[in-house]
């Protein structure tokens, strides 16, 4: 029942994206990182040659960082 309540309490109030530091309601999950719909869609529509890109690449090592970490604990 405290899971239900908790995750109704994010729906209600939202996450901190890891990309813009707002609250949003909406995004995606990266395991334990939010993003949230503006910054996704903001993403995917960056070039790689643009200077966006690679501040965005830095934001998300705390992603890649939690699936590393996700996919060493399954090994074991």
């Amino acid at each position: 029942m405290e899971a239900l309540n908790s995750l109704t309490l994010t729906q209600e109030l939202g996450e901190t994206c890891a990309i813009c530091n707002e609250t949003r309601v909406k995004g995606i999950h990266l395991y334990t990182t939010f993003i949230c719909m503006k910054c996704e869609q903001e993403l995917i529509h960056t070039e790689t040659s643009d200077p966006k890109y690679k501040e965005y690449l830095i934001k998300l090592k705390k992603a890649s960082a939690a699936i590393k970490q996700f996919q060493n604990e399954g090994a074991q």
